[in-house]
């Protein structure tokens, strides 16, 4: 599960409280929204229990907006994979992120049953299949739209360590310019998954090959690894070179993964209803250097594993492609990827471009002369018992 952190304030006068923040239907960690109390009175882990000691609580019953709407339930029907929930109240009260203020309902958790991960004060999701905090303030009309985009970057910590970070835009200007790209319309469902109508393995076709076609930005930034359909994996690895490639999953002495090697891996391109997606090995291949700079490799991170295309972590941060989540129009935009239009419009210049001179002068002709033809034998109709013919 990504460990991204998300600041907000709760209740009034406001807590400071530091929430896990979790995308998708995320089968690590499918709990509800909630917010640890300070009346939480039973811990079955240990760890918990000296963890929370560690918290600043948000108290239910000291927010004057505090709105207690329910008795104590069960985080309701939603698990995380080792069986781990809350039980709690419903609450409603102020939520703060930034400037902004809303009406937030939540599980107010006095207990907790096996959870295996620290989720902070608690957890907030952005999915497709329930409200989110961006759906909530519009509801309100305290935003314009329940658009949100997601970019990513990476910067170091104090010793160096790479740190993955997130960046959430809402409130977007539709009259701005990422507006302009189209939106691809989702599969019907619970998750933000988009169909592949096309897709080619080294320039060639092999759609017809490939069982499972959908593309998943369910969870973005879960998987470092660039997922690919089981047959299309097993399709690439007919070719043994590549083979043994992929199942040692490195490369020694390629520097800055630039050798040889590199150009054996498979380049893919997956076209959508709007878009065209190119899955290059600098996408699925990184360079490591030891502390010591002894070892030097490049590791690849290309897996068959499941029955859909996961790349929307490289997508992201390789690409640096911000993605929009349209949730209201079940559509998803891809702002600065190339279009399904660009990529007619690159096929017509290249065709165009096989011409010169009299080869084109003889095309214009051909086809001018074919139109003409055309043209008569579309307007030959018969009026009554009359046949008449327009010239």
């Amino acid at each position: 599960m990504g460990n991204f952190q998300i600041n907000v304030k709760v209740g009034t006068p406001p807590i400071d409280q530091i929430l896990l923040l979790s995308f998708g239907q995320n089968q690590d960690n499918a709990l509800g929204h909630f917010i640890f109390d300070k009346s939480i009175i039973e811990n079955s882990n240990e760890y918990y229990s000296y963890y929370l000691t560690q918290l600043t609580l948000y108290d239910m019953t000291k927010s004057s907006t505090a709105d207690i709407v329910s008795p104590i339930i069960d985080s309701p029907g939603l698990y995380d994979n080792t069986g781990g929930y809350v039980s709690g109240n419903t609450v409603q009260d102020i939520f703060q992120i930034g400037n902004v203020k809303f009406n937030y309902k939540f599980i107010a958790a006095i207990q907790e049953n096996g959870l295996p991960y620290s989720y902070l004060n608690g957890l907030v999701t952005l999915d497709r299949y329930q409200d989110n905090i961006f759906d909530i303030m519009y509801q309100q009309k305290i935003i314009q739209t329940r658009d949100y985009m997601l970019t990513s970057y990476t910067s170091q910590d104090k010793d160096k360590n790479s740190i993955l970070n997130v960046n959430l835009e809402y409130d977007l200007d539709q009259d701005s310019k990422n507006y302009k790209y189209p939106s691809n319309q989702m599969i019907a469902g619970q998750t933000f998954n988009i169909k592949a109508y096309g897709i080619y393995l080294n320039d060639q076709d092999v759609t017809d090959k490939i069982k499972y076609r959908v593309i998943t930005f369910d969870e973005p930034l879960e998987n470092t690894y660039v997922k690919i359909p089981i047959d299309l994996y097993q399709l690439i690895n007919q070719d043994p070179q590549v083979y043994d490639l992929l199942n040692d999953q490195y490369i020694f002495n390629c520097p800055n993964c630039q050798c040889e090697e590199i150009d054996l891996l498979p380049s893919i391109k997956v076209v959508s209803q709007e878009y065209v997606f190119e899955i290059t090995p600098s996408m699925y291949t990184n360079y490591y250097l030891s502390h010591t700079k002894t070892e030097r490799q490049c590791t690849i991170h290309l897996v068959g594993v499941d029955n859909t295309f996961n790349f929307s972590y490289q997508l992201s941060l390789k690409q640096k492609i911000p993605i929009m989540y349209q949730k209201a129009s079940n559509s998803l935009k891809f702002v600065g990827l190339k279009t399904v239009s660009h990529l007619s419009m690159e096929v017509f210049i290249l065709v165009i471009s096989l011409f010169s001179g009299t080869a084109l002068i003889i095309l214009i002709y051909s086809m001018i002369y074919f139109y003409r033809k055309y043209k008569f034998a579309n307007t030959e109709y018969y009026r009554g018992n009359r046949y008449i013919k327009f010239e």
